[in-house]
This record gives C-alpha cells, structure tokens and sequence, in this order.
C-alpha cells in the first residue's frame, strides 16, 4: 500500500507572493536567532576574508 506524502498544487508565484503580502500566507521563522556577540560575528567574517576557511569549523 502507498501512501501519498505529497500532492502536486499549480500556484503561481506571483499569487503565492501576493498572498505573502497580504498576511493570507505566514512563512515561519526557520533560522534561530543569532547567540554570538557582534564582535564575534565580525571576527568570523573577518577571517574568512582573509582565507582562514580551513579554521571555520574544525578540531584540531
């Protein structure tokens, strides 16, 4: 037996939008808010300008 998940829908993006903008659509917030202190925020960005990407995330 197989159950639909999904089901196909035909909105266009412009009505999709529009409802956006008239609150008949909410988008949730997805990301978390940001927990790092602004001079840590720019010390990533920072790094990572100067080609430090090997350092972003890794253990040595």
């Amino acid at each position: 037996m197989t159950d639909t998940l999904f089901k196909e829908v035909r909105y266009s993006l412009g009505g999709l939008i529009g409802d956006i903008g008239l609150a008949r659509i909410g988008l949730p917030d997805i990301q978390r808010p940001v927990v790092w202190a602004n001079a840590k925020v720019r010390d990533l960005f920072d790094s990572m300008y100067r080609g430090y990407l090997d350092l972003v995330g890794t253990r040595a």
